[in-house]
């Protein structure tokens, strides 16, 4: 499951990540990334509809906590892919503009 409220200027964006630990983030931004990923993409606001994109290997994030401590977090693989699309959420961008195939549903 997942849910995210996002939003920048001290707001905050909470996920699961896959241990089912919420992480909450105030003004995210992404400081590195690298390497190069494949990745199938889906939205909860596009039901069914899937797309490939190519994604960072490895993203670090800086933030604030819900407290307004900083603090840094790396995301590799399925997570950087994640961090990658919330954070094009707050930017405006949705995954499919990041698309280079469409897919049929899975």
């Amino acid at each position: 499951m997942q849910l995210c409220i996002l939003y920048r200027k001290e707001k905050i964006v909470v996920k699961f990540n896959p241990n089912d630990t919420r992480l909450k983030l105030v003004n995210p931004q992404m400081i590195s990334q690298s390497g190069v990923q494949e990745c199938v993409e889906g939205c909860l606001s596009f039901p069914n509809r899937f797309v490939k994109t190519i994604r960072p290997q490895k993203v670090t994030i800086q933030a604030l906590n819900e407290y307004g401590e900083e603090m840094i977090v790396d995301g590799e693989d399925e997570m950087a892919k994640c961090f990658c699309h919330e954070l094009e959420h707050l930017d405006g961008m949705i995954f499919l503009d990041k698309a280079i195939e469409e897919l049929s549903a899975l």
